[in-house]
């Protein structure tokens, strides 16, 4: 049980059936410290409660207590296996000579993130921490690892700088980061829906950009969507910074053995309603032109308000993006060019081999494309309330891993 911003995250994972006196003796064989909070008896004061919502209540506070006075940083042999114990993080805690922690950021499915003060640089910093559930997981670990290497290495200013990687005492690894101030594209959309043409070809450009400096080096990110591009607080104009290479993928070209492949041959990695026909089959035989459909799918989104791929259930959404069925932007505003057409047509051709052959290609091509309506801003898909609600929650969907 975690509290962050005054929130408790309950993190459930089975234990055995005891009271808790016996519990609060012994360690936990957990690797999160976390329970099933059905598990815990009502003791003491909670006894006598007045509904099982009340009782529940009664329980996170009990487990909460007795979770917090647990070690701190160890590891126990139970049943012939090692358990390792993340330690708690706290505001005023160093993780390095130079980095203090100051306050818990946000918490997701793969880490967490704090706001901490670089010393030695006089300035603020993000702080992102690997999930204590993942500490076991070698494949999450490496992944986590390697993306701090990656990102440093590549220079673009649409990138998150990338300041120092390390472990704290228990073997948690960091990355310490540049602090950004604003808000993801998955946050805007929310609020406005969709992007001017104008406001469009400004993001897609950085966004190339920077994946022209990735692929470069041999990387692709295998998982562009809104919610991994950040929107700076700036007056005008936009810029943007692309986040999230924790699925990144090395391409046989490069030569830097440390970012070695990591992905298992029959592994499906990413967003589903981003990925392209041949990522949503086996993630470990896509190579740069996966991130071309990828900005194709984020720039239908944010001019037609809407994705290009939906359907009533997954199945349904996963056989559009096979056969590239989507939409024409001209059927819902006449006034979109053709040409528009063309270039969702051509982003999204199931053979790669058809599509644009680089980023920096598809993207000065939208810029032409996008010319006549540069200045106004024809009509969008609109929005199905029921498919919108499915196609979000695939949209929302974090990091996508799963065995075939």
């Amino acid at each position: 049980i975690v509290e962050v911003d005054g929130a408790l995250q309950i993190a459930t994972e089975m234990v055995p059936l005891c009271p808790l006196p016996e519990l609060e003796r012994r360690s936990p064989p957990l690797v999160t410290r976390s329970l099933f909070v059905s598990h815990i008896p009502s003791v003491g004061h909670c006894a006598d409660h007045s509904s099982p919502h009340t009782d529940l209540h009664c329980r996170i506070s009990t487990a909460r207590s007795t979770l917090l006075d647990w070690p701190t940083s160890r590891s126990e042999r139970l049943d012939g296996s090692v358990r390792v114990f993340s330690m708690r993080l706290t505001p005023g805690m160093w993780i390095s000579e130079n980095v203090r922690l100051v306050r818990p950021l946000s918490a997701g499915g793969g880490g967490t993130l704090w706001v901490a003060a670089h010393m030695r640089m006089h300035t603020q910093v993000a702080v992102k921490f690997l999930a204590p559930f993942l500490m076991t997981n070698a494949t999450a670990r490496a992944r986590f690892e390697r993306e701090g290497r990656l990102v440093s290495r590549i220079d673009s200013p649409y990138l998150v700088h990338i300041y120092d990687t390390g472990t704290i005492e228990d073997g948690t690894p960091y990355m310490v980061m540049e602090w950004l101030e604003g808000e993801s594209l998955k946050e805007y959309l929310k609020r406005e829906s969709r992007m001017t043409p104008r406001d469009t070809m400004s993001v897609i450009n950085q966004v190339a950009s920077a994946l022209t400096k990735t692929h470069a080096v041999g990387v692709i990110h295998r998982d562009i969507k809104p919610d991994n591009i950040f929107l700076l607080r700036t007056t005008s104009p936009l810029v943007i910074k692309v986040l999230d290479f924790g699925v990144a993928k090395r391409l046989p070209c490069s030569d830097d053995d440390s970012l070695s492949l990591i992905t298992s041959r029959h592994e499906t990695l990413g967003t589903p309603a981003f990925m392209s026909p041949e990522q949503l089959r086996y993630a470990s035989q896509v190579d740069h032109r996966t991130d071309i459909w990828s900005l194709g799918v984020l720039a239908y989104r944010l001019l037609m308000g809407a994705l290009p791929f939906v359907a009533r259930d997954y199945p349904a959404m996963c056989l559009a993006i096979t056969q590239g069925t989507f939409t024409p932007p001209t059927i819902f505003d006449s006034r979109w060019p053709h040409d528009l057409d063309a270039w969702f047509t051509r982003v999204f051709q199931v053979d790669r081999q058809s599509r644009f052959h680089a980023v920096e290609e598809a993207s000065s091509s939208l810029a032409l494309a996008l010319s006549p309506v540069a200045d106004i801003q024809p009509a969008g898909a609109g929005r199905d309330d029921e498919l919108s609600a499915r196609a979000e929650s695939w949209e929302d969907a974090e990091t996508l891993a799963r065995q075939r």
